[in-house]
């Protein structure tokens, strides 16, 4: 279960990521999660889920930016890799819309994922904005450590 939702999150990650790059539409954005998602062999119910992440990021994008935004300290959102961008969407996504996920848990993935794709300074560099939007953000985040 845990793995599946881990393809499906890089399933999301890779599908948002054109946003980088593109205006693109909801159904275009949706068609390449499917695509994206068969290729993984993610499973139906799991696909609606992705699906849905989707529909809701795109809906939220610019509240997720202004977000981001607000947590870069001597940095320019327009100068963040675009792999480092859409983990911090995904994650900021999760933590600030989705009550059925752990603000840890959210965290803990997106690294996982930047492991495969990124190098040190960008892991820490996601984890520092989303350990800062955490604290600020979620109850419980800054007294566990």
């Amino acid at each position: 279960m845990n793995f599946e939702k881990t393809k499906i999150r890089e399933a999301i990650i890779e599908t948002i990521f054109q946003i980088n790059f593109l205006d693109v539409s909801l159904e275009e954005l949706e068609d390449t999660f499917k695509k994206i998602s068969d290729k993984k062999n993610i499973s139906e119910i799991h696909k609606k889920l992705g699906l849905e992440y989707i529909e809701d990021m795109n809906e939220s994008i610019e509240e997720i930016d202004k977000s981001i935004k607000r947590y870069l300290k001597n940095w320019k959102f327009e100068r963040i890799g675009n792999i480092e961008k859409s983990i911090l969407r995904l994650s900021i996504y999760e933590m600030y819309y989705r009550d059925d996920i752990p603000f840890k848990v959210s965290i803990d993935e997106s690294l996982k994922i930047l492991e495969k794709y990124g190098d040190d300074k960008s892991i820490k560099f996601v984890n520092g904005i989303l350990d800062s939007f955490a604290k600020e953000n979620i109850v419980g985040a800054d007294n566990d450590e």
